[in-house]
């Protein structure tokens, strides 16, 4: 049954994309004009898993946040530099990198990319005050998204993005799982 629901977007977004009133009342809509600079900006629930090769799984809920800022390639797609990350009683999960955002329909869109990785956790330091220890890793991300509200430089948008990241240093062998559900706004 899961696997019905991205068709039945596309198929949603395909149908209802020209069934505009010219005479409704309310805001001003029209297709966007996606050109030039792109900003997005979107908050939500989130959750990540701290994945050992060996031992037990660690997962941690809390908010997740993404900031992204590129630029649009054609009027269906864009290329983007990002910040995303989820954070949650004192474990942090950041990707710093870039992703390709491709519209498969008017108002849907996926994104892929990567970058590096950081994963924040609560440790102590060499004088034994409290600080937070560092451990880096390669990223690729997947995203799909749908922009409720358009206007020509402006649309509300609803996403689920999935991360995964491997820390790279020596004898880490553990694996971050990033996922959360944002709700934002994009200008273009």
């Amino acid at each position: 049954m899961k696997w019905l629901i991205v068709p039945a977007l596309l198929l949603s977004a395909n149908v209802f994309a020209d069934d505009r009133d010219p005479d409704m009342q309310g805001p001003p809509t029209s297709d966007p004009d996606r050109s030039g600079l792109t900003v997005a900006l979107g908050f939500g629930p989130g959750e990540l898993h701290v994945v050992p090769d060996s031992g037990s799984e660690q997962r941690v809920e809390g908010p997740a946040f993404t900031l992204r800022v590129g630029t649009a390639l054609s009027q269906t797609s864009a290329i983007e530099a990002l910040i995303d990350f989820v954070d949650g009683s004192g474990t942090r999960s950041t990707v710093f990198g870039g992703d390709i955002k491709v519209y498969a329909a008017p108002s849907l869109y996926l994104r892929v990319g990567g970058g590096v990785g950081m994963l924040s956790l609560p440790g102590s330091s060499m004088t034994g005050m409290s600080g937070t220890d560092h451990h880096f890793g390669a990223t690729a991300l997947a995203a799909f998204g749908w922009e409720w509200f358009q206007l020509k430089h402006l649309a509300l948008f609803g996403e689920f993005e999935a991360a995964g990241d491997r820390i790279l240093e020596s004898n880490a062998n553990t694996t971050i799982v990033n996922a959360g559900i944002t709700v934002g706004v994009t200008w273009f």
